[in-house]
């Protein structure tokens, strides 16, 4: 939470933290039933294979019964062919979809019957003797009638069911017998189930032969799967059939070794389920984003506008000069939010009184140091020119020092002068002060047949704590430079270099008195200065650097 820095964000977060938790044990809920229900519509087709594959069976061992209660009446009554053929003659006339019969008993006595004529004694004689070769099937739940194949083919290009069965007795009783049965039969005298839908149903055998099918037209083999396959326990699968649909199916063997039940299931029980999962995932998420965005709503609306007006209020005020910007207090706040407003205003309040008040105290105060600036330039002045007059009116040494004094005093004068505005207090140009003050002395300290030369090149300003250091400097210097023995020339160069430093030189051709300027004050004044002293030739008074 505490990586979330406004109030909306932190309560969306814990609703976040609500929502998210609820949404993932909906989907995981829906997605458990929905696994669940798949998994019992699977189990669900695995056991209508299974009953349909057990019907299959039950139909064929009540068949087999049937031929073997034949077989027993001909054993019974020990008769000739002729006594054989008469029950053979009964039983495929007298149950409805039996084909052909065929009968032969260790002991001698066979006997055959069709309702085809073209189905003889010899072509039954070898179709028993085909299905004898081939292997016999294990036998079911119960006990072992006879040593029986169960198979289904094609004769005269129409399909049969055939059973075959014997009894190796080698007692001379034992015997084997051949029945051919309409196909029909199964799904007229045993109803297999209901098919609903596209789902379909059929007996089969290899090569994906359809015996007997409900569902689906017998001559359609579009519903099949492309790639045959069977198992002797229920298997499920999903396959492409030929017709390029994907389907479920379902297979199990019924005889060995390709009699099998096939099921295809359509998909409408899986589109059910899926419609379930989807409303079971959909329902709770957008329940849960509808609560999510009215609660977001609800933030806006009741909690979030109002902080954001104090907050923007705050913001303008940093901003803006007005003094009048007040929190926003609406009896529709709550009364807490409405009590920080109120607090905020009346703080407000309070510092905006103490603004005026401090503003009116700071143009008091600017107005007391621009009296009192005004006031120490006018006493300079007044001291200037009482020096100056004083000057005037004595002779000899004595009017040197009131001249070096007076051009002193001037540089404080101007100073002030030049840096005292109407709102405070600015950088000194240079140029201007260093040459009044130079005219100063040039009028006061110059003897007859001196003179300055002057250069000055710097455009640039100081404040006054820098001018002034920089000015007295020049003065001292420069009367040095003039009272000289035989100093006839004072130089002074400020020059601006290439690096950005002022160059200020002050030399004079006469003889230079050791010691003057006095070394502790101008080093004092270069401190102030803030000026590096350079390596000065001997005709030189003052070589310093400095910034501006």
């Amino acid at each position: 939470m505490l990586v979330f820095r406004s109030v909306r964000a932190r309560l969306l977060a814990l609703m976040t933290l609500i929502v998210i938790p609820v949404a993932i044990l909906s989907v995981i809920l829906a997605s458990t039933t929905y696994r669940s229900v798949i998994s019992s519509i699977e189990a669900a087709q695995l056991q209508t294979t299974s009953n349909f594959a057990v019907r299959a069976r039950v139909w064929f061992r009540g068949a087999l019964r049937t031929v073997i209660v034949a077989t027993a009446s001909v054993q019974a009554i020990e008769g000739s062919n002729a006594q054989c053929e008469r029950i053979a003659r009964q039983i495929v006339t007298g149950i409805e979809g039996y084909r052909a019969l065929r009968i032969k008993l260790l002991s001698g006595t066979q006997c055959s019957y069709s309702r085809d004529p073209q189905l003889t004694a010899e072509r039954l004689d070898a179709i028993s003797l085909s299905q004898s070769k081939k292997p016999q099937v294990q036998p079911w739940g119960g006990p072992n009638l006879a040593e029986t194949r169960y198979d289904a083919a094609r004769i005269d290009g129409q399909l049969n069911l055939v059973i075959n069965a014997r009894n190796s007795d080698q007692a001379g009783h034992g015997w084997e017998t051949t029945v051919l049965i309409d196909p029909a039969l199964l799904d007229q005298a045993f109803d297999i189930g209901t098919i609903t839908g596209s789902s379909a149903v059929a007996l089969m055998t290899a090569g994906n032969t359809v015996v007997v099918s409900r569902g689906a037209d017998e001559t359609d083999a579009s519903w099949l799967p492309v790639e045959e396959r069977f198992s002797q326990s229920a298997e499920r699968r999903d396959a492409v059939s030929r017709s390029g649909q994907r389907y479920a199916y379902a297979s199990q063997q019924v005889a060995e070794p390709d009699l099998y039940v096939l099921a295809r299931f359509d998909d409408e029980a899986s589109w059910a389920a899926w419609s379930q999962f989807l409303v079971l995932c959909l329902t709770p998420l957008l329940t849960l984003g509808l609560l999510f965005a009215t609660y977001a709503k609800f933030i806006q609306a009741n909690i979030v506008r109002w902080i954001t007006g104090i907050e923007q209020t705050a913001r303008h005020r940093q901003t803006s000069s007005e003094v009048s910007l007040r929190a926003p207090v609406d009896p529709a706040m709550p009364d807490d939010i409405r009590t920080v407003a109120e607090a905020f205003n009346a703080m407000v309040e309070d510092a905006d009184h103490r603004e005026i008040a401090l503003r009116q105290s700071v143009e008091a105060n600017h107005f007391l140091m621009r009296e009192l600036h005004h006031r120490v330039k006018n006493s300079l002045q007044v001291i200037q020119s009482y020096l100056a007059l004083s000057r005037r009116q004595e002779t000899g040494a004595r009017t040197l020092h009131l001249a070096e004094t007076e051009a002193k005093i001037l540089v404080l004068s101007a100073a002030y002068r030049l840096a005292l505005t109407d709102g405070g207090m600015r950088p000194v140009a240079i140029k201007p002060i260093v040459t009044e003050v130079l005219g100063n002395l040039s009028a006061s300290v110059r003897q007859p047949g001196q003179y300055i030369d002057v250069r000055i090149d710097a455009d640039t300003g100081l404040v006054v704590d820098r001018i002034i250091p920089l000015g007295l400097a020049l003065v001292e210097a420069s009367v040095a430079g003039l009272k000289a023995e035989g100093a006839t020339c004072l130089t002074v160069r400020l020059l601006t270099l290439e690096d950005g430093l002022l160059d200020l030189q002050v030399a004079s051709d006469g003889i230079l008195t050791p010691k003057v300027p006095a070394p502790k004050i101008m080093a004092g004044l270069a401190a102030q200065l803030e000026a590096r002293a350079e390596h000065k030739a001997p005709e030189e008074v003052l070589r310093w650097r400095f910034t501006s």
